[in-house]
C-alpha cells in the first residue's frame, strides 16, 4: 500500500517516486463544512497526451475541480460527489 499524503491549500506535488514505472496518480479531494463533499479522480495517467508532462493544475472550488494546463483558464472537470464530467 502506497502512502496517503495531504497537501495543504496551494501546495504543490511533483510525483518522484514510480516503482512500477507506470505513471497513474489519482487524487481524492474533500470540500465543505467537515468535508462532506468529495469526487476521486486520475489526476495524471502516462497514456495521456504528452503535453500534460508541462505544468498542470487542479484545483478545489466550491462548485466543483477545475483543471488548468501551461497557465491557461482552468476548466471545470469534476463536480462535488457528482458523476465525471469529462473523461481524461
Amino acid at each position: 500500500m502506497f502512502p496517503t499524503d495531504i497537501y495543504p491549500k496551494n501546495d504543490e506535488y511533483e510525483p518522484t517516486f514510480n516503482p512500477f514505472k507506470t505513471p497513474r496518480f489519482s487524487c481524492r479531494m474533500d470540500q465543505g463544512p467537515s468535508f462532506k463533499h468529495h469526487q476521486e479522480f486520475v489526476a495524471y495517467d502516462v497514456s495521456w497526451n504528452k503535453a500534460l508532462e508541462d505544468t498542470c493544475k487542479w484545483i478545489a472550488r466550491e462548485d466543483g475541480i477545475y483543471f488548468s494546463q501551461d497557465g491557461n483558464p482552468p476548466v471545470r472537470r469534476y463536480e462535488w460527489d457528482g458523476p465525471h464530467l469529462l473523461k481524461n
